[in-house]
């Protein structure tokens, strides 16, 4: 008659649950490519992060004050209205990074546009 031994047991289960791994890592989405799906997504709000310059005219908005952008006829509201004041109803060139989902500049830099300069540039 055999003993019962439990370090046996224990051994056939590891190996069991160690074969295991590699069938369970194929069913996750970006397991072995070492991605997570968002990855994609960051590196287009990095994309989207860099800073830009736009010229155009500082406007009163409803929220406060704007950067009215003729060129493309686009309207964007600025988060540093302090700086943007002394500007008001004025041409300028406005640096920094634009929040698509709030049509928001994060101003960096605000200064007086050169006579002619209406487009953005990035």
């Amino acid at each position: 008659m055999t003993t019962f031994n439990p370090l046996k047991l224990v051994t056939i289960i590891l190996v069991i649950g160690l074969a295991a791994i590699p069938f369970y890592a194929q069913e996750q989405p970006g397991a072995q490519s070492g991605q997570s799906p968002s990855s994609g997504q960051s590196s287009a709000q990095s994309a989207q992060a860099q800073p830009q310059t736009f010229t155009g005219k500082i406007v009163k908005s409803k929220g406060g004050l704007a950067l009215k952008d003729e060129a493309s006829n686009t309207t964007y509201k600025l988060d540093n209205e302090d700086q943007a004041k002394q500007y008001a109803g004025k041409s300028v060139k406005v640096t920094g990074t634009v929040d698509p989902a709030t049509n928001t500049i994060h101003v960096a830099n605000i200064e007086m546009a050169a006579a002619g300069s209406t487009s953005p540039k990035q």
